[in-house]
């Protein structure tokens, strides 16, 4: 399981996940002056992200209920304790998530805060979140993980001190790991590389691998034939042959 979780300080506060569900997000209203309506936060998150994605050739991340709650219910916690770190509450992002029925193969958090004493525009509060995340290189990392699909965001306001607490939450479920087979019909054994891990393929063997993110596999040849590099999609499958004159070559199908 590959997971990445960041926190962000700002001048004004702390920085959590985006995307909450209407309903969940209808709770965190708050009144009085300056007070931002965190529906609208809420929405201007995941708005900013997905532009933001779609400028630097990303994919859009859709809405999770699973990740929303999960998002929720972190923020809401760090809002009434005032304890802020990816684990305040004694467990992981990924084990969070867990516990909210997501089966995850990607996990990234970004987390942060801010407070103002005049409050917040509910604007103000998502542009403030979005480019403390966007100009932080980790944080904006994660913004633009290619792998990701999906996300969830809490935001949620401290009784005590004012302070708005924001969780951004992205993942990718297992039942969208890349799978993929490659079938060794040679006499020699054919070590590959998918990413940086070294696989050695027996003759006349298949190896079926699952991959969170979209893998890059380098054959490397016997003696001085040039490797050759294929970049798998789900259900893809590669065959290793040996031609008449002893040269390799990978045929997808």
């Amino acid at each position: 399981m590959v997971h990445q979780w960041l926190t962000l300080v700002l001048a004004l506060g702390w920085i959590l996940l985006p995307q909450a569900a209407s309903a969940q997000a209808a709770e965190m209203r708050t009144a009085g002056d300056q007070s931002a309506d965190l529906v609208d936060v809420v929405e201007g998150l995941i708005s900013r992200t997905n532009a933001f994605r779609q400028q630097e050739g990303r994919p859009p991340v859709v809405a999770n209920s699973q990740l929303t709650a999960t998002a929720q219910d972190f923020t809401t916690f760090m809002a009434r304790t005032g304890q802020f770190s990816h684990t305040a509450d004694g467990q992981t992002p990924e084990a969070r998530a867990t516990a909210h029925g997501y089966d995850p193969c990607l996990i990234a958090e970004n987390i942060a805060s801010q407070h103002n004493p005049a409050g917040f525009t509910a604007e103000a509060l998502a542009q403030g979140f979005f480019e403390g995340w966007q100009h932080s290189p980790g944080h904006r990392e994660n913004l633009l993980d290619p792998a990701v699909t999906e996300t969830g965001i809490g935001v949620a306001q401290s009784e005590q001190t004012g302070a708005y607490y924001a969780v951004q939450l992205f993942g990718r479920p297992k039942s969208q790991q890349i799978e993929f087979q490659i079938t060794n019909t040679s006499n020699v054994a054919i070590p590959y590389t998918i990413d940086s891990q070294t696989v050695t393929l027996p003759p006349q063997a298949t190896h079926t691998h699952q991959q969170c993110r979209p893998p890059e596999v380098a054959f490397h040849w016997p003696g001085a034939q040039e490797r050759k590099t294929v970049r798998p999609n789900h259900g893809d499958h590669y065959t290793i042959v040996r031609g008449e004159a002893g040269e390799f070559r990978v045929e997808p199908g």
